[in-house]
């Protein structure tokens, strides 16, 4: 799943970036303006927009997708938005 806010400037959304990030995980090298991904899911903002990928929880989703794949994915979100 892809979670899509528009904070309406880039302030905003880094302030909600940082609320959420833990100290457990990691960041994301080249992804948004800063990212962190772990817990199975990745947080990124660019320009105004907070964004949060995860598996889907719902149980009739049986095949999840990787981290690498939630990390691909933020990546040609990330480039959309550039566009």
């Amino acid at each position: 799943m892809a979670e899509v806010y528009d904070m309406s400037t880039k302030d905003g959304a880094a302030s909600v970036f940082s609320k959420f990030i833990l100290e457990q995980g990691s960041l994301i090298p080249h992804l948004g303006e800063a990212s962190w991904t772990g817990s199975g899911m990745v947080l990124f903002h660019r320009d105004q927009y907070y964004l949060k990928l995860y598996a889907d929880p719902s149980p009739e989703h049986e095949v999840k997708p990787s981290p690498e794949e939630l990390v691909g994915l933020s990546f040609v979100i990330d480039q959309a938005i550039k566009e």
